[in-house]
């Protein structure tokens, strides 16, 4: 195990500098263009995506805005073109006056990028503000994407309907892949307002998905079953405990993180929710009892001190950056607070203390330098991006994708070098 060392990059040091992506954005890392390094793709308040293209190296980024004008620079034009939440059909393009309005409200866009049919490039699926999906084909390829909106009218016609037409889980919706049912494709479970927890199974097939809403018994997240206190729900899958099965993690509006352990199977999910009284019971405690970071946490989820197991980093509502060890093993996770005191006892530091942006913070864990560990970029509420490089001398952290080895490639960015992170609702998942 090495003691994780960051190092916040300003000005020209920082490949992120001079973006502005507008308030309560939410960034990805996803290799878009299959060029071998990460570019950012973020979803912002209004329902639009902005699509940030490395055009510098794996190991040494730089970040270009991608113009959303639809003329081709060279090449250059963001497959993006057009599309946004906020609007029926994806890509009905509305007025500032008429998004102000309030006739649509606002998109808060969350992109997800997930190979939904299979055919080996990345689609884009987004929740929004409304608490529906939006799904966005890439009809393109892995080096030239392009994206096509399915609209949700109900209409089947060769097959290119948005299989989540009708599902909607009121307002805030957020999403989280992953084969629940161990069958080959990937299903949906969706986090949203008034807190409760959606699953929605994929009953098509991995090159044809279609998802059904499963509620009563043939619902492991039934709230007869599972009630997750708060609200704004951010759920991420991950095999917490690697028992090879999916776990999760799930924020929410109080700043609190809660653990459901996957005590079924990989093929016959069900969820526990460890009780968060302090009281372990036989190991079934909330590793994550006490952890508070004011409101709105979202957990992000990678091995950043490089021992093999998932470590969680969240953002606070005041700006700061919270770091939560896991001082447990694979199978068996406690995780640890870092007390931000600037003091370093045996290494027990916060690797993120005095770091702090403007308020809102979204965070997302990935190697953006190619150097074999895990860096960490912050979107703050103004709608800017900072860095904080992993400076840590030979550290090789591992990654949790959003679902186990699957016959697809994922998750929320794509290229293995991004990890599962959950996102804030109240930020764009």
């Amino acid at each position: 195990m090495t003691t994780p060392i960051f190092t916040q990059r300003t000005g020209g040091a920082n490949p992120l500098d001079t973006i502005d992506a507008g308030s309560n954005n939410a960034p990805v890392f996803v290799d878009i263009d299959g060029d071998g390094d990460l570019d950012i793709v973020a979803g912002n308040y209004v329902g639009n995506f902005l699509h940030y293209r490395n055009t510098g190296t794996a190991s040494a980024p730089a970040f270009t805005l991608i113009e959303d004008d639809g003329d081709d620079n060279n090449g250059l034009e963001t497959p993006f073109h057009g599309l946004n939440v906020y609007s029926d059909d994806g890509v009905t393009v509305l007025s500032q006056d008429d998004i102000d309005g309030g006739d649509t409200g606002y998109g808060y866009a969350q992109p997800a990028f997930v190979d939904l049919d299979n055919d080996g490039d990345l689609d884009l699926v987004s929740g929004h503000y409304y608490g529906t999906f939006f799904y966005f084909e890439n009809t393109g390829g892995t080096t030239a994407p392009a994206f096509a909106a399915r609209v949700d009218d109900g209409n089947t016609a060769n097959g290119v309907e948005n299989p989540f037409h009708g599902l909607d889980v009121g307002l805030n919706s957020t999403t989280t892949f992953g084969d629940l049912d161990d069958d080959g494709d990937l299903d949906l479970v969706a986090g949203a307002h008034n807190g409760i927890l959606v699953y929605y199974e994929n009953t098509g097939t991995a090159t044809a998905p279609a998802f059904t809403e499963r509620t009563g018994n043939a619902n492991p997240l039934d709230t007869s079953v599972v009630t997750v206190p708060g609200t704004r729900t951010a759920p991420t899958l991950a095999d917490v405990d690697r028992d090879n099965d999916l776990d999760l993690v799930v924020g929410n509006d109080d700043g609190t993180f809660y653990w459901l352990e996957n005590t079924g199977n990989a093929s016959t999910p069900a969820f526990t929710l460890r009780a968060d009284d302090g009281d372990a019971q036989n190991g079934l405690e909330n590793p994550f009892h006490g952890f508070d970071v004011g409101s709105t946490s979202a957990p992000a989820l990678g091995d950043v001190d490089g021992d093999g197991d998932l470590d969680l980093v969240a953002g606070t509502d005041v700006g700061s950056i919270s770091y939560f060890e896991n001082t447990g093993t694979n199978t068996a996770p406690v995780f640890e607070a870092r007390v931000d005191d600037g003091d370093d006892e045996n290494g027990l530091e916060n690797p993120f203390h005095g770091f702090r942006v403007n308020v809102r913070v979204d965070t997302d864990l990935g190697d953006l330098d190619g150097d074999g560990d895990l860096d960490l970029v912050v979107a703050d509420g103004s709608g800017e991006f900072h860095w904080f490089e992993n400076t840590s001398p030979a550290s090789t952290p591992t990654e949790e994708e959003d679902t186990p080895p699957a016959p697809v490639t994922l998750p929320g960015t794509t290229s293995g070098d991004d990890v599962l992170t959950g996102t804030d609702v109240a930020e764009i998942i």
